[in-house]
């Protein structure tokens, strides 16, 4: 067993450098243009592997240096996907996705309100096919937001799912346990870890069936709040990026400009409360390893590290996520499975929150009954661009609904009134311009803009796209 890395070296394990690194900048260059990533080992029907997915709330890119835990366990011994998306940045949304492996526009979860998830397929996620092919199934924290706890989650065997809302979600909320309402004390990270670990150990001796579990602390959700040990623990420093010091935003859209700007004070915090919470995270990452160490189960688990979206820490003077900006819809992602997907490797492809339920069914070798719009990890294939879509909440202040391709050297965002009509564009020229500053369609020079025609019109189409149409 690898020795866990005591908090005192969170932010100075020198072995940890290089992948804390790869998390920390959220520009692409335009060196990533030329880079092209081989496709992890396929997987054969020998043996299924078990599935192990963590999924944390609301954890920017470049947060990863307070984990080093799960940096050993994912980084090091497995594949950092270096560019990584939440293809729409809001929690039900994303969570959707990652169950079915398709965009917002097909799985309809388009919101985190309550009745959002009443029309999600939920025969056609992993879950359903998983526990379809024999296959034991459980879910612990986070599920969908105003999912009613007194139904319980479909095509799991085992969960503990809570609706969190602000301190409850840490201590003292309801939770549905396996068809029970409860009222959980314990810390919500250190529950989910208990059940997770007690998930497996219950499975031992049931070696022909192979497992698929999900853990889904609310950390780092604000408010965020830290067990007492990580109160006070030492942080690595912290800089304002260019994007956090932009001052000319008559550039933006009017939701940005008409904002009263984030102070730094409250950045700071938001950033300090965030990281604690995640130290918890990796403790629950490590209890969780060092339990399939000892079951003997850990060579033959497909696991999963990622967030649900990303989170702006004064972007453009914004601090929250729903928007376009590259913190928003940027996540840490990981793989590993030893024999199938490489150590230490950096995946350079665009991926996405919709590449992991095919991935997770076809290294299960369960062929889905609907067309997802994600692709397999395993399958060989670049990804030249991303769709990524979000829809207005409630309130006319809310962010509008918009939608954005991403490329590795542009970004087109659109943003539209309720009646589909587009009222705002912006394009950013990424390998100059990685932070965003600069909107080249509203920065008065028309020397450089983008031709808007093709371009509009290639947005429209991806955003109907189902399957293989999809990028």
């Amino acid at each position: 067993m690898q020795a866990r890395i005591s908090p005192r070296n969170r932010c100075t394990t020198s072995l940890l450098t290089l992948l804390v690194m790869l998390g920390a900048c959220t520009g692409i260059s335009a060196s990533d243009a030329s880079e092209a990533s081989p496709a992890p080992a396929a997987p054969t029907a020998a043996s299924r592997p078990n599935v192990l997915i963590f999924l944390t709330d609301d954890q920017r890119s470049g947060t990863m240096a307070v984990m080093p835990s799960t940096l050993q366990r994912f980084g090091e011994e497995g594949t950092t996907y270096a560019h990584a998306f939440a293809t729409t940045p809001l929690c039900c949304p994303s969570r959707a996705s990652i169950f079915s492996g398709r965009y917002a526009h097909n799985h309809t979860v388009q919101s985190n309100q309550h009745g959002a998830e009443q029309d999600f397929d939920q025969s056609t996620t992993m879950q359903a096919y998983l526990q379809g092919s024999g296959y034991r199934t459980g879910i612990f924290g986070k599920y969908f937001n105003a999912w009613d706890l007194s139904e319980d989650p479909v095509f799991f065997d085992r969960w503990a799912i809570e609706s969190p809302n602000g301190y409850t979600g840490y201590y003292g909320g309801t939770w549905n346990v396996n068809g029970t309402l409860q009222t959980v004390e314990t810390y919500s990270t250190d529950y989910i870890a208990d059940q997770g670990v007690h998930f497996i150990r219950s499975g031992e001796g049931l070696d022909d069936r192979p497992w698929f579990l999900e853990l889904a602390p609310y950390g780092v959700h604000m408010p965020a709040f830290a067990t007492p040990k990580y109160r006070a623990a030492s942080l690595p420093p912290f800089q304002l990026d260019p994007s956090m010091r932009e001052q000319d935003l008559g550039d933006k859209p009017p939701f940005v400009r008409n904002r009263q700007r984030e102070r730094i004070e409250t950045i700071v915090s938001t950033r300090a409360r965030q990281l604690r919470a995640l130290m918890s995270v990796d403790d629950m990452v490590q209890r969780v390893f060092e339990t399939l160490e000892a079951s003997g189960e850990l060579g033959n688990t497909l696991a999963f590290f990622l967030g649900d979206n990303g989170m702006l820490w004064g972007a453009h003077g914004i601090t929250g996520k729903q928007t376009p900006y590259t913190p928003s819809i940027r996540v840490p992602m990981f793989a590993r499975w030893p024999g199938h997907i490489d150590a230490g490797a950096v995946d350079h492809r665009f991926v996405a929150n919709i590449d992991i339920a095919p991935t997770v069914l076809a290294a299960a070798g369960v062929r889905p009954a609907e067309a997802m719009d994600g692709r397999s990890l395993f399958d060989s294939w670049t990804r030249d661009r991303m769709l990524l879509e979000y829809w207005r909440l409630k309130h006319p202040s809310d962010v509008p609904t918009w939608a954005s391709i991403r490329t590795r050297s542009y970004q087109y965002i659109e943003y539209y009134s309720d009646d589909g009509k587009v009222t705002f564009r912006e394009y950013y020229d990424l390998a100059r311009d990685p932070w965003e500053l600069v909107n080249l369609i509203h920065d008065g020079t028309q020397g450089n803009d983008p031709s808007l025609r093709p371009i509009s019109a290639e947005l429209a189409a991806l955003r109907t796209c189902v399957g293989a149409a999809c990028p």
